[in-house]
């Protein structure tokens, strides 16, 4: 189900405040903070212009296509899943970043129950106005 947002809600998000975190496993949490409190514009906040995400398959190819549709669906399912991270790992290398994340969900999602392991892998990239992700990769299974 492809929920799309209305265009003065996506260049609302677009434009937006750039927001930052002092390293990236900070920014990395933020953004999934703003995500699982429905603070869209805040987690926007904390992508690169120029992200892409990978997702069982799927691409959105920039901030724009993500804001627009994979977003929403992404706080959708965080209002009623809780996810909780079991690993984490930050590598640092100059002005980049990676952040290797695992975490159990479970809860419903869609009417639907969820238990899911998932592994996420974040890239971020520093520049004038902190780190920003540049690009996003999950995928998970079911728990068990």
């Amino acid at each position: 189900m492809n929920q799309l947002l209305p265009l003065a809600i996506v260049v609302g998000l677009l434009a937006g405040p750039a927001v930052s975190a002092p390293d990236p496993g900070e920014t990395v949490e933020a953004f999934h903070a703003a995500l699982a409190a429905g603070r869209m514009d805040e987690a926007a906040g904390y992508l690169s212009d120029d992200l892409v995400v990978y997702e069982e398959g799927h691409v959105e190819a920039s901030k724009a296509e993500y804001v627009r549709t994979h977003l929403p669906q992404d706080v959708a399912y965080l209002r009623g899943v809780t996810e909780t991270a079991t690993a984490s790992r930050v590598v640092v290398r100059g002005e980049s970043a990676w952040v290797l994340r695992q975490a159990t969900a479970s809860g419903t999602f869609h009417g639907q129950p969820v238990n899911r392991v998932s592994s996420e892998t974040v890239v971020l990239e520093q520049g004038p106005t902190g780190w920003r992700i540049v690009h996003i990769h999950w995928s998970s299974h079911k728990a068990g």
